[in-house]
């Protein structure tokens, strides 16, 4: 008896913390929303008020009137930073290892998308990228032009690298739907891809930016290396840019393949125009007809 008593005790603790999840799972993105929301106050002003990326900015003073002790604006860039990481790591965790709540929702097994990806062409293209975005991150380390922690810098280039393999697995991975699942369900998946979306979106508009400075002002006192940052910072640009597009059509084209940029092949191009000849071809013989013979 006592022990039947302790199965049903834990069993009842163990339902209520799953209820748990979903309200702990969006207060964390609450409080991710509030970090990215302290980042990108830092961004526009080291951007646009001193001409500065968020690596390398060292005039920045808004925090000073906003009560943030103990925390300055590199700290809520990593606090930020690691909130991705985490959303990430959570995201992927779900979607990789086999369970009844996804099942429905992936097509194939994880195994099966990997030797998928391996013969789609974005996939190679965006791993090229990635691996030049390193170097970017690893030319800012070694040449100190970062004027923060170099922990949060390292933790930029996991939560890159993170969320490469999350649009991996999301790419093969269906949006949940009704009846089958909740609006609980459904509404944290969009929630998540929202966060996301913000998250690339910010760090896109403030290298756009930059780019567009370093177009019309390249140092003299360092041509050399101020060319091999900027084309480094368009690599960048061009990821993130790849990022936020991905979830942009996750949102609205769920069911897709968004990643992959349709071509069909020369057979079917050939079959469509054959197609399209036979369909016009009855309507050109009835408009003749109707000419020769009159109204």
């Amino acid at each position: 008896m006592a022990v039947s008593a302790v199965l049903k005790n834990s069993i009842r603790w163990l339902w209520t913390s799953i209820g748990l999840i979903p309200p702990l799972y969006l207060g964390f993105q609450l409080f991710r929303f509030v970090a990215l929301i302290m980042f990108t106050i830092f961004m526009v002003d080291c951007t646009v008020y001193h001409s500065e990326t968020s690596v390398d900015c060292k005039n920045f003073t808004r925090y000073t009137k906003v009560n943030t002790p103990g925390c300055d604006a590199y700290c809520w860039k990593g606090l930020w930073i690691i909130c991705s990481i985490i959303t990430s790591g959570i995201a992927l965790c779900f979607l990789t290892v086999p369970n009844k709540l996804t099942e429905q929702l992936r097509p194939a097994s994880s195994i099966k998308v990997m030797q998928t990806l391996l013969v789609k062409p974005y996939f190679w293209y965006m791993n090229m990228i990635f691996i030049l975005v390193m170097l970017y991150d690893a030319l800012i380390e070694t040449q100190n032009l970062a004027k923060g922690s170099s922990a949060v810098e390292g933790c930029v280039i996991m939560s890159k690298f993170l969320t490469l393999c999350l649009i991996f697995q999301l790419n093969f991975t269906y949006p949940p739907y009704r009846p089958e699942y909740s609006w609980v369900t459904i509404s944290l998946y969009h929630v998540t891809l929202v966060m996301f979306l913000l998250d690339n979106l910010c760090k896109f508009v403030e290298l756009s930016i930059w780019v567009s400075y370093k177009l019309y002002a390249i140092n003299p006192d360092n041509h050399r290396q101020a060319v091999q940052v900027l084309l480094f910072q368009v690599i960048d640009l061009s990821l993130y840019h790849s990022f936020l597009s991905f979830f942009w059509s996750k949102i609205f084209r769920g069911k897709k393949d968004v990643l992959m940029v349709y071509t069909p092949d020369l057979a079917q191009s050939v079959l469509g125009i054959q197609h399209q000849q036979h369909t016009y071809q009855p309507m050109l013989q009835s408009s003749q007809d109707f000419t020769e013979t009159g109204p």
